[in-house]
């Protein structure tokens, strides 16, 4: 195996989980991490990197992403500060459709680690 590209993701520590989006010819890749960023890399059709961007942050460690598979614009991030994102490529800001918190104690948000 040899390495095709390498490029620096934007983050600032861990990087928990990757994505292709679908739909976009492999140019566009989704990253979540330690540091409650959810950035998107693009990639030339040439294969050189073009450059990350921010896309949402999570007040503590973002672990998840979930594509929708017949989408190219929509994807849900899920982090440690117990927050579901929706994140629409086609709007500036992300949609916070879900906060979980634990029934038990007051103001307690329930970490989330998958979606």
């Amino acid at each position: 195996n040899s390495v095709i590209l390498t490029f620096d993701s934007g983050h600032k520590s861990n990087v928990f989980q990757s994505k292709f989006i679908p739909f976009t010819g492999d140019s566009q890749i989704v990253t979540c991490a330690r540091d409650g960023q959810v950035r998107l890399a693009l990639i030339s059709s040439s294969g050189s990197h073009i450059g990350t961007k921010k896309l949402a942050k999570h007040a503590d460690s973002c672990h998840k992403l979930s594509i929708e598979y017949d989408s190219s614009n929509i994807f849900l991030s899920a982090g440690e500060d117990g927050v579901v994102f929706e994140i629409d490529l086609r709007q500036s800001t992300p949609a916070k459709i879900l906060t979980v918190k634990n029934a038990n104690r007051a103001h307690s948000k329930l970490p989330l680690y998958s979606i």
